[in-house]
């Protein structure tokens, strides 16, 4: 036994002494990889585009190589991959949109895009270095574009925006598209335009939801894929109700829910009509009866700035000097836990008044539910949402602004109880005077209160040809745009929510569509486009599947 152990050692040690003599036969290869310059974060390289234009594939900005790169370049070749299939083998092509979709087999457009490759290949060795790709494909007209409304002699204008980012450069392009109704159907859209309205989930209509277009005279909703027209809003009501003359549109809808679109339309004597969708906006029509709030009846002619979803939408009563609202709420048996009802549960909702419950003391609040007489009330907006103090239970918080019977700007801000509508105690309960200057009713206000979003501590406001932003965390008022022609007026002011508040519209009363960023607040941002519409902007709204944050 002694000698088979000192035999095995033997061999071991034989064995290494080998090893250690092996001068070596092998063949190594210095990797000169691609040094890749995607940006911060996982590398990719995205590439957006339409249905109808020209894809252009670019890989040649996103990478280098050290030394001879002349040299390196024919050393490799190139091969972009979508759905496991070859669609390029150089850095950089170009290739049409439907030929692109018919070599990956795809039909339809899909609301998110495609995980592909795109690889860079040693001829020799086989060696790849590969990269994530990320490649959507959209319809013609697509999420990020806008529709505009403007004024046209004594008719209505609707017109296009297309905005897509520069693949190589990352910046935006704008594109318009003017008069498309003219464009289309040879003629004007009849009447002194008055609003815009957005559903951007009325996927009765298309993939892309519907658009409305309100004059005095008339009500057509267009099919955002196309904005070809659909309907007249008359045809949406099963009875016709005898003062039909609307004035204002509001639709809300929140995804993964059992319920569909409901859509608002206020009439020119205040009232309101309600059309609750189906499941999956299967079928529904406007009542013919208006809403009801209590005894007291109501005038609204105009809806305020909710947020995405089923948020809750502040509507002033000029017949009676407070602010209602369209109250959001399920149906359902209470469940097992609070703010989740049981069994199979639809979403709802009512006009309901926003009076606290007697005995609640108000002290310091903004006094909503029955505004002191000669105020004069300006705007309404969603301010953010806060615990209502139980298990997934949120109260929705809203702007209001308003002048004083002295002519004095204020702003409240007041919380809404989530089931009835009441206004209730919290501590960002709040009626001051407005930090910046004096408001009219020619003032245009925007704010945000999408939770940790960018805007959400500003305030834009505009007086005539100026813009300036209050700073709520400093209660400071600041400069921000002042219009090269004093003699126009700002009209419109909206901020992209589908690119994460990443620039501010302005459209104005001489025509001006302008297109700012305000990543960083500060006075004289970069202007980024700028378009001649001929006459006054009265509505832009953006087409977007995005379900966060502000709906303007």
């Amino acid at each position: 036994m002694k000698y088979s152990i000192w035999f095995i050692g033997c061999l071991v040690i034989f064995s290494l002494i080998g090893c250690f003599d092996d001068k070596g036969t092998y063949d190594y290869k210095d990797l000169n990889e691609p040094i890749w310059n995607t940006g911060d974060g996982e590398p990719v390289i995205n590439v957006t585009c339409r249905a109808g234009e020209v894809a252009k594939f670019r890989a040649s900005p996103f990478f280098a190589w050290k030394g001879d790169s002349l040299k390196r370049a024919g050393e490799v070749r190139y091969e972009w991959k979508l759905d496991g299939v070859v669609i390029g083998e150089e850095a950089d092509f170009d290739i049409d949109t439907y030929e692109l979709m018919e070599k990956i087999g795809m039909t339809q457009f899909s609301k998110s895009g495609t995980n592909g490759t795109f690889s860079i290949i040693e001829k020799e060795s086989g060696i790849a270095y590969m990269v994530r790709a990320y490649i959507t494909i959209s319809p013609t007209n697509t999420s990020g574009d806008w529709a505009i409304l403007s004024k046209k002699g004594g008719n209505a204008k609707l017109s296009y925006v297309k905005c897509a980012r520069n693949q190589e450069t990352r910046k935006l392009e704008f594109t318009l598209l003017e008069d498309l109704f003219f464009e289309n159907y040879n003629q004007d859209i009849p009447g002194t335009p008055l609003a815009l309205a957005m559903s951007n989930y009325s996927t009765n209509i298309g993939s892309l939801g519907s658009v409305t277009v309100i004059t005095d005279q008339v009500g057509y909703e267009f099919n955002c894929e196309n904005m070809l027209k659909v309907s007249e809003l008359q045809d949406d009501f099963t009875s016709l109700p005898a003062n039909f003359k609307p004035i204002d549109r509001t639709d809300c809808y929140e995804s993964m829910t059992t319920s569909g679109v409901h859509s608002f339309i206020a009439m020119e004597d205040g009232s309101l009509y309600r059309r609750q969708m189906s499941m999956n906006n299967l079928g529904g029509d406007f009542m013919s009866i208006p809403l009801a709030a209590d005894e007291k009846g109501y005038k609204i002619t105009k809806f305020g700035q909710p947020r995405w979803g089923f948020g809750n939408v502040p509507c002033y009563d000029e017949a009676n000097n407070r602010m209602l609202t369209i109250l959001f709420y399920r149906s359902g048996e209470p469940g097992p836990f609070p703010g989740f009802p049981g069994g199979t549960e639809y979403q709802l909702s009512k006009l309901a008044t926003t009076e606290p419950a007697a005995g609640m003391p108000t002290e310091g609040w903004c006094p909503v539910w029955s505004f002191p007489e000669g105020i004069e009330f300006l705007h309404a907006s969603y301010a953010g949402s806060v615990s209502g103090g139980g298990w997934f239970t949120y109260y929705d918080q809203m702007n209001v602004f308003y002048n004083d019977k002295d002519g004095n700007t204020r702003w409240g801000v007041y919380t809404l109880d989530q089931t009835t509508g009441q206004t209730v105690n919290n501590a960002g309960n709040k009626d001051v005077a407005f930090p910046g200057n004096k408001l009219t009713k020619e003032s245009v206000i925007l704010t945000s209160g999408k939770v940790n979003g960018t805007m959400l501590n500003y305030i834009l406001y505009s007086n005539g040809s100026e813009i300036r932003y209050v700073n709520k965390q400093e209660n400071q008022d600041y400069p921000f745009v002042t219009l090269e022609d004093a003699t126009d007026r700002v009209t419109y002011m909206t901020y992209t929510v589908y690119l994460d508040y990443e620039y501010l519209i302005v459209g104005t009363e001489q025509g001006k569509l302008l297109f700012y960023n305000v990543q960083e607040m500060k006075a004289n941002p970069e202007l980024l486009e700028e378009f001649d519409l001929g006459e006054t902007i009265i509505s832009a709204k953006e087409l977007s599947s995005y379900s966060s944050g502000d709906r303007y």
